[in-house]
C-alpha cells in the first residue's frame, strides 16, 4: 500500500516522518519537529498554507483534461 501524501490527509489526520509530524488543518498543514536530544517533545512547529503547485493527480479519469 502506498503512503498518503500531504494532499490526501483528512482534516486533523497526521503523517509521521523520521523527526516530523505533519497534521492537516483548515487552510494547510502544521509541521512539528521532534527534539532528538530530549526525545520526549516537539521543539518547534510551522504552519504551511495550502498550495497545489506540487499536487499530482494519480490515475486521472480518461478525458478529464480534454
Amino acid at each position: 500500500m502506498d503512503k498518503k501524501t500531504i494532499y490526501e490527509l483528512e482534516l486533523h489526520e497526521c503523517l509521521l516522518l523520521e523527526d516530523t509530524q505533519i497534521t492537516r488543518v483548515a487552510g494547510g498543514w502544521i509541521y512539528r519537529y521532534w527534539d532528538y536530544e530530549n526525545k520526549d517533545y516537539y521543539t518547534d512547529s510551522t504552519f504551511v498554507p495550502y498550495n497545489n503547485e506540487f499536487y499530482q493527480i494519480k490515475n486521472p479519469k480518461p478525458g478529464i483534461w480534454d
